[in-house]
């Protein structure tokens, strides 16, 4: 458990921390000259069943909030300390504010210098504290009076701190190991030091790690915890790393750096979050203000983007973006806390919610309702969050982003995606994930709905993708429509063939009349089949009426036995086949460049008036997707045009 001490300056902190733990944290020179803190300092106090508690004691002085800030970001438990003498002072309400965004929830207030004042006086301060509480996360808390001269009431809150039931914030060792840099020193016999608190995960003596945002590999080769060694650290405990790599020097690692798991990108320079505006500002934070954000020990100047309106008034919350020139360290959940430009006065804080934003369609409401979702999963405590979050997945997340926004360590993504109620679906490019119960419902909804369009139109194969959507497809996008049907096509639930989808188990046949006209413009057809006749042509050399022949063709069509590529002109369903095979190859061959339509045309030995048509079919059968200088496979060619099965 860590605990920090908050207040004033020249409140007592230190010298409380000091009585009760018998360690002076003023250990600057500079400190003991001026008889102030300046900078964070810790100490250890052993408890009866062997832990230890550490004690973060911060600056109370304005110019040091910065200090302060690094220093806080990793406590449990804060101990607020207000001065009989002094009562509550602006950087008593400004440290509670910071305490509050960090999400801290648990504490208790210590009145000192109480042999200053006489106890009337001092039940004064103690009522006026508490009104100054009443709103906040310290409104029920514990108060203790103290002297640090005569060292009255030092035995009662050491004995409360030794025996309550404090508990460490939520935090996930399921998650990468993560510890932001408070400290870094050299040591001798030792080398490069670092201290902080984990954020989350564990650390073992000898494993590898990143330092960020530098991304430079270095290894551990030595953990205290809670001032005692170790060969483990996990989250909430306080550590010194000892650390090593090749060529590392002491002014490579700085306050603000992170040292994360080896591999770990949470590297960027936009994230999405929630901001409050503290109800004490005097006018509302505008659009495009630059201000400073504080994300663990980091502190980045960054831009801010109010994704809705221009402005957050006093006493409001919103949803914002951040943007900064420069390579900072942040992922889901993690609190920030943000200060005005010149850095003298703390505005709020809030939730970073999405580490990896985007600048296009930040203010859409697609975006507005993915970010409510974060949020509500966050502030309800909810460990099933990423299930929360998946009742907005009917077009699917992006499986790394997903896995990087939530920081979840790899060997337990599987049991992580089970717990969540997730299924993971690979395709070429990566895998999105989706709501187990959402994916079943839709092979449910598919398959029905496939078997009552088979009843009604027997005498064909089935729908196109179009019709298909808009009978099942519902909230969804036809994307993402696209990538779950060509799911449980691979899983073979349904079957497709030439664009067209069916279930298995149906099995449409021509008329007996029809089927005599087919074999007969299979014929002519077939004998030259990458330039067969126009209808207009074919119709009067077969005898066979021009409108009855062209319910045939469409008919024909709809079954997967032809393709129209172009007006009045129809290809056999082999020969598309054939040539969809030939662009897939080239395109392999080409890897991630483009193929161009010279290429096509010298692979398929088509003639240049069917080249540009046949083209735009397989754009719009899903088998390309077209970019200004050429083309690349979308779809394989099994999904789009399946095989003849019959």
């Amino acid at each position: 458990m860590i605990v920090g001490t908050a207040g004033h300056i020249d409140h007592g902190k230190t010298t409380l921390i000091k009585s009760l733990t018998s360690v002076d944290t003023d250990s600057l020179e500079e400190e003991k000259k001026r008889g102030i803190s300046i900078n964070i300092g810790f100490a250890y106090l052993s408890t009866p069943m062997g832990n230890m508690i550490g004690f973060v004691d911060v600056p109370g002085h304005e110019k040091f909030i910065t200090n302060m800030l690094a220093g806080a970001c990793g406590i449990d438990f804060c101990l607020l300390v207000v001065a009989a003498d002094d009562g509550v002072m602006p950087q008593t309400k400004e440290h509670l504010l910071i305490c509050e965004n960090l999400g801290i929830t648990d504490g208790a207030v210590v009145v000192t210098k109480t042999d200053l004042v006489g106890p009337a006086e001092c039940e004064i301060v103690i009522e006026r504290i508490k009104k100054f509480l009443r709103k906040s996360f310290l409104k029920d808390c514990q108060f203790f009076q103290a002297s640090n001269k005569n060292l009255d009431g030092i035995r009662q809150l050491k004995d409360y701190l030794l025996s309550t039931n404090i508990v460490k914030r939520s935090k996930k060792i399921s998650q990468n190991f993560r510890l932001p840099i408070d400290r870094c020193f050299t040591k001798d016999g030792a080398g490069t030091v670092v201290t902080g608190t984990i954020f989350s995960g564990e650390i073992k003596k000898n494993d590898y790690v990143t330092l960020l945002p530098q991304g430079k590999k270095l290894r551990v080769k030595g953990i205290r915890a809670q001032s005692k060694e170790t060969t483990i650290g996990r989250v909430g405990d306080r550590c010194a790393l000892n650390l090593t790599g090749n060529n590392l020097k002491k002014n490579e690692i700085s306050r603000g750096n992170w040292i994360v798991e080896t591999g770990l990108s949470l590297v960027t320079r936009r994230v999405d979050g929630f901001l409050h505006l503290s109800d004490s500002e005097p006018k509302a934070l505008k659009h495009n203000s630059i201000i400073h954000l504080h994300i663990g020990t980091q502190n980045t100047v960054i831009k801010l983007a109010v994704l809705h309106g221009e402005e957050i008034l006093p006493g409001h919350s919103g949803f914002v973006q951040f943007i900064s020139a420069k390579n900072f360290v942040s992922t889901c959940g993690d609190h920030f806390i943000v200060r005005d430009e010149n850095s003298t006065r703390t505005l709020g804080g809030g939730l970073i919610l999405n580490p990896d934003a985007k600048c296009k369609f930040r203010r859409k409401k697609k975006n507005i309702v993915l970010l409510k979702a974060l949020l509500e999963g966050i502030q309800s405590n909810s460990e099933r969050l990423e299930g929360r979050l998946m009742k907005l997945a009917r077009n699917g997340f992006d499986y790394d982003w997903l896995v990087k926004i939530f920081n979840i360590r790899r060997n337990n993504i599987a049991e992580w995606l089970d717990d969540s109620g997730l299924v993971k679906i690979p395709y070429t490019g990566g895998s999105l994930v989706f709501e187990r119960t959402f994916v079943d419902n839709f092979k449910l909804r598919v398959v029905q709905w496939l078997k009552a369009y088979h009843k009604n139109n027997f005498d064909i194969y089935g729908p196109d993708i179009n019709t298909f959507f808009e009978g099942v497809g519902g909230d969804m996008s036809l994307e993402s429509f696209n990538f779950l049907l060509k799911f449980i096509t691979e899983l073979g639930i349904i079957k497709v063939k030439m664009a067209r989808y069916y279930h298995p188990e149906h099995r449409p046949k021509l008329v007996d009349e029809d089927r005599i006209l087919f074999q007969k413009i299979e014929k002519v057809i077939h004998e030259d089949e990458l330039s067969p006749p126009q209808i207009t042509e074919l119709f009067p050399e077969l005898q066979i009426n021009a409108k009855k022949g062209e319910i045939l063709m469409a008919k024909l069509e709809e079954l997967g036995h032809v393709c129209k590529i172009r007006k009045n002109q129809y290809f056999l369903a082999e020969t598309v086949q054939r040539l969809a095979k030939k662009v897939e190859e080239l395109a392999n061959s080409k890897g991630k460049e483009k193929f161009t339509m010279a290429e096509f045309r010298t692979v398929t030995k088509l003639s240049r008036g069917l080249t540009i048509p046949f083209l735009e079919f397989f754009d719009r059968s899903g088998l390309t997707t077209r970019f200004s200088t050429g083309r690349r496979i979308k779809n394989s060619c099994s999904t789009v045009f399946g095989f003849d099965d019959y």
